[in-house]
């Protein structure tokens, strides 16, 4: 743009102001990406998918003492069971044991 009274062109706008950004250190980066996954994992063990180890021989047929399983917590919600299907809940003994 031509500037009649200075007799000059300018050939860029002045740069805006801009306010200077604090860095974040790699450390807090670290900090903060391991909290995200930390809140993600909390989140997904509470209302979606939980693990569990089979501690006694009750269902001797079908699943044996030791085996680990994946339990989708979701399906109870959307689907009716079938006969013959395994179902996981918590039992607390008289002694205040949790099985």
């Amino acid at each position: 743009m031509y500037n009649p009274t200075q007799n000059t062109v300018f050939t860029e706008a002045p740069p805006p102001f801009v306010t200077p950004r604090k860095k974040r250190s790699r450390f807090g980066n670290f900090l903060r990406i391991i909290l995200i996954i930390l809140v993600l994992a909390l989140i997904i063990k509470a209302f979606f998918i939980d693990a569990f180890k089979i501690p006694t021989g009750s269902m001797e047929n079908t699943l044996v003492v030791g085996d680990n399983i994946l339990v989708n917590k979701l399906a109870y919600n959307f689907h009716q069971f079938l006969s013959h299907q395994p179902i996981s809940f918590q039992y607390q003994t008289p002694t205040g044991e949790m099985l």
